[in-house]
């Protein structure tokens, strides 16, 4: 029989049998109680228009033991309070040009352990408390799976399965986009499968979602993954936008893997974390961004969760406007109680960071900041917070137009520096660098280019140096230890063009500021107060080279700025020299050369003292013994023989023992002549000043017939000539 419509008020199949619905014809059930299309055992085959409605309070419209074949147009659809649109515990499927249209008032599809493929259009919507699909069996969309309304969309639960490899288009704004809760129940966005949502992705209690290509959603809180194992896996892309509150949210010992890219932008989360990390565990090894546009805080990581970087985390345009009258601590990066750990080559950079509060900061650590990679903070007032917390810095750790505070802490807090630490191009009217804690550096720290209307670095905390500290000449913003501990180890190399400040009251130890090692400055007048360094004891070395010495403090090492006078003479304690008693750090020997090959003379006594004569250098190198863990340091001392005259004296060549001018018996005076020396050769006799030695005068006159060789690559300084 063939017709080209038939209306029923119900259907059932029994097993075995089966109902074809041909092209062109419509199949209407409408107007029962209970269930109004059993196909507990038989199959329906719909090729034309298949319209279920109105199966009454509490019904089932469809339920499906076996199997529906949709290859036309189907539309399920009733008003009715607690109904199912349809149960399936056999096999759906809708074809490739096909269309299934689910307009239920409650749930409008139940995948009850059944299979399910959407080759074709599957349209679902919001009425009032509905959930739109719940699956516990195999759901495979290969088509288009549309939702339009609110409240739950996709719940898979149970051993449910979903695997999208066509599309997901979700309109509307939806409580649940997709919920995947239990142990078994899993949903994978396979390579060729995209997804456009507009509500929240909910992954707990040990479900698992893992994205092969790409997921776009926009809501009040876009991804949340709770309960003990629930996982999300980020192969691809993932994409959240116009969102706010928590934008990716974890807790209760749940995990995050990010293989691919996270891009987050346009937020609107006023006090409020857009990644939040609540006693669970974030892993980035792909590339993370945000783009935040003046909003709060970017990550928080809380009881001690984990957030682990191994790939590129770039946040940019984070900013905060605290509103009249409001005082509260926001952070970029909020480290309550947990851990961020960077590994070797991952990258932080945090650019642009604007606010009109001064409790504004791109990083508050108060509990654990390790990073063996890369962090770059660049363009923002206030940079590092450690509240007590600790910071340990392998890699690079850059700040880079630092407007305030490039790094602050408070008593409790420990930093440790075994990498780089730099900051360059900052100009502050703040401290850039604020110890009240501690810090250790065992490699570099370098100031470049920066401008402190205050200081650099000021420590009232305990100030621990192994490695170099280095103030480029462009750097202005003195370095100034005022209280706790100071202490520049045999490693420890402090070079500074800006005015070093080193100060205790009375209250503090003996040896609360030590140095070991080196300090060098160039400032110009690195002591300008007499009472600046009364708390240094100096067991290293101390040059400066371009300023005065003020030293106050207990010396058993070198003081020096630029030497001059005659080695040979000796050189002993002066305004310019310090010379305590040598320690055991400090090699005693001093030479002319960097390849310490020529030997200049010794230090004890007290005294530096030569043993050979100057041979044309301008500065003194010497080592220090360090611990087994330092690299052996070779250090320079600028020197020039030449010293001032209080008169001069005439000293006549003899050539008693030979031509040579650096030897004492060749001279009427028994000694070399110095730059307080006027020289007479008289006639006959002949000179030789030999390479590569130098020799000094303050005047030379040759009689008619003398000799004054001099050879090639040797010095003769005559400071009034011949």
């Amino acid at each position: 029989m063939t017709l080209a419509s038939v209306t029923i008020k119900s259907l059932e199949i029994d097993k075995n049998n089966y109902l074809r619905i041909s092209a062109g014809t419509t199949f209407k059930i409408a107007f029962s109680t209970g269930t109004s299309c059993d196909l507990e055992g038989g199959n329906l085959i719909n090729r034309g228009d298949l319209l279920i409605e109105d199966a009454g309070t509490n019904g089932i419209v469809v339920g499906l033991g076996q199997s529906l074949q949709n290859l036309g147009f189907g539309l399920i659809q009733t008003d009715r309070v607690n109904e199912i649109g349809i149960s399936n515990k056999g096999t759906f499927t809708v074809a490739q040009n096909a269309i299934v249209d689910l307009r239920t008032c409650h749930v409008e599809f139940i995948n009850n352990e059944g299979f399910f493929q959407n080759n074709g259009t599957f349209k679902t919507h919001y009425y009032t408390n509905a959930q739109a699909f719940a699956n516990t069996g195999t759901f495979l969309n290969k088509g288009l799976y549309y939702h339009d309304g609110s409240l739950s969309v996709l719940l898979v639960s149970g051993q449910g399965y979903v695997e999208n490899q066509g599309e997901f288009s979700f309109v509307g704004m939806q409580v649940h986009s997709l919920q995947v809760v239990g142990n078994e129940a899993k949903f994978e966005n396979s390579t060729t499968g995209i997804m456009n949502l507009n509500g929240l992705i909910e992954i707990k209690d040990g479900g698992t979602l893992v994205n092969k290509n790409y997921i776009k959603n926009s809501a009040a809180t876009v991804i949340s993954i709770l309960g003990d194992s629930a996982t999300m896996v980020n192969e691809d892309t993932l994409y959240i936008f116009e969102t706010g509150y928590k934008s990716i949210n974890l807790a209760q010992n749940s995990f995050f893997y990010n293989d691919g890219i996270i891009l987050i932008d346009s937020l609107n989360a006023p006090f409020e974390q857009i990644i939040n990390v609540d006693s669970s565990t974030f892993v980035n090894n792909g590339t993370l961004k945000m783009d935040l546009a003046h909003k709060s805080t970017a990550l928080s990581i809380k009881k001690h969760g984990l957030f682990k970087n191994n790939g590129s985390f770039l946040l940019s345009n984070l900013g905060h406007d605290s509103g009249s009258g409001v005082i509260n601590y926001v952070y970029g990066i909020h480290i309550v109680s947990g851990k961020l750990e960077q590994t070797g080559n991952a990258e932080l950079i945090l650019d642009s960071l604007t606010s009109n509060t001064s409790y504004y900061y791109a990083i508050g650590n108060f509990d654990s900041l390790v990073n063996n990679g890369m962090i770059l903070l660049k363009r923002i007032p206030k940079a590092i917070y450690n509240f007590g917390g600790y910071t340990e810095n392998n890699g690079t750790l850059e700040f880079r137009k630092i407007k305030e505070k490039a790094y602050s802490d408070i008593a409790a807090a420990l930093f440790i520096n075994n990498g780089n630490l730099n900051i360059k191009n900052s100009s502050s009217e703040s401290i850039l660098i604020q110890i009240q804690g501690s810090f250790e550096n065992n490699h570099k720290v370098k100031f470049t280019n920066t401008t402190s209307t205050n200081r650099s670095i000021w420590s009232t905390g305990n100030f621990y140096n192994d490695g170099l500290i280095e103030f480029d000449e462009s750097t202005e913003g003195e370095m100034a230890m005022t209280g706790g501990r100071f202490t520049n180890d045999s490693c420890g190399v402090l070079k500074s063009y800006v005015r070093i400040q080193i100060s205790f009251n009375v209250a503090t130890p003996y040896d609360s500021a030590v140095n070991y090692g080196l300090i060098q400055n160039y400032h110009i007048d690195p002591f300008n107060n007499i009472h600046e360094m009364s708390d240094l004891i100096n067991r290293g070395v101390f040059l400066n080279t371009s300023g005065s010495i003020n030293f106050q403090g207990i010396n058993s090492g070198y003081i020096s700025r630029k030497l001059s006078g005659r080695i040979s003479s000796g050189i002993a304690e002066s305004p310019i020299f310090r010379a305590g008693s040598s320690p055991s750090s400090l090699e005693t020997n001093f030479y002319y050369d960097s390849a310490l090959s020529i030997l200049a003379g010794t230090f004890n006594n007290n005294a530096l003292t030569g043993s050979t004569e100057n041979s044309g250098a301008f500065s003194l190198f010497f080592t220090t013994s360090h611990k087994p863990s330092c690299p052996l340091k070779t250090f320079e001392l600028e020197w020039e023989e030449m010293e001032p005259c209080s008169s001069v004296a005439t000293n006549t060549f003899t050539g008693t023992l030979s031509n040579d001018w650096f030897k004492d018996e060749n001279w009427d005076l028994n000694y070399v002549p110095t730059n307080c020396s006027n020289v007479i050769i008289p006639a006959g006799k002949s000179v030789v000043v030999e390479q590569p030695f130098r020799a000094k005068a303050n005047k030379i006159e040759t009689v008619n017939g003398a000799v004054l060789d001099i050879h090639a690559g040797s010095i003769l300084d005559a400071g009034n000539g011949f």
